[in-house]
């Protein structure tokens, strides 16, 4: 009796999952690499506290132009405590941008997935050539 697994078809768990990874990882990898060559001009910031629901929370504030942008900010522990930074901005987009003293590395994480999809991906093709045999009692 086959398993899911072992279907003799390519489409198998493993198979779908490692495409759905590495699909996740590529665009995110991509995102995250433009992101940083669009975003070509400087603004100085400033991280300040808000409240919802009686909640404290940081709000990123910087100008652009003459236009105020105020966002709500979750940075890494590299930016945790800090009060000024320095936004890197797209500036056909300001709205667009990431803080140049946030040393987190998101492409880790979308080289991550990419790498997880490749695995699930051999697994799953390895199952489809029956190089996973069951052995049973």
């Amino acid at each position: 009796m086959r398993t899911v697994w072992q279907t003799g078809n390519i489409w198998n768990i493993a198979f779908i999952i490692g495409l759905a990874a590495f699909i996740f990882g590529a665009t995110f990898s991509i995102y995250q690499y433009s992101n940083r060559k669009m975003c070509t001009e400087r603004a100085e910031g400033a991280i300040t506290t808000g409240t919802q629901f009686g909640l404290p929370y940081p709000i990123l504030n910087y100008t652009v132009n003459g236009v105020e942008y105020s966002k709500p900010f979750s940075g890494s522990e590299s930016t945790a405590g800090m009060q000024n930074v320095t936004v890197i901005y797209n500036p056909s987009n300001p709205k667009n941008f990431y803080i140049s003293e946030d040393k987190s590395n998101n492409m880790i994480l979308g080289i991550a997935f990419l790498i997880g999809g490749i695995v699930f991906m051999l697994i799953g093709f390895g199952a489809y050539l029956g190089l996973f045999p069951q052995h049973r009692r």
